[in-house]
């Protein structure tokens, strides 16, 4: 997430909670994700939810289940800065 801050990390359900029953349930939240990030909302869109993706319990990246790559939604541009 991006702030007025800097880039904030955070983690979808939280490092505390239990996690998603399975991966293609992980990636349509971070779909929904990158859905949502679209919109022009000051909240979440233009680009403040970014570089989005799943990873394991161990924080390891998770092949997307639709192709078995590797897969970010929403990735951050840094010439979106300028």
């Amino acid at each position: 997430l991006r702030t007025e801050e800097g880039i904030i990390e955070d983690y979808i359900p939280g490092p505390n909670e239990k996690p998603m029953s399975s991966d293609v349930v992980a990636w349509r939240m971070a779909w929904k994700l990158g859905e949502v990030s679209k919109t022009d909302d000051p909240e979440y869109g233009n680009g403040k939810i970014m570089n989005i993706y799943v990873v394991d319990d161990q924080g390891n990246p998770v092949r997307y289940y639709a192709t078995g790559e590797y897969c970010v939604f929403n990735p951050y541009d840094e010439s979106d800065e300028k």
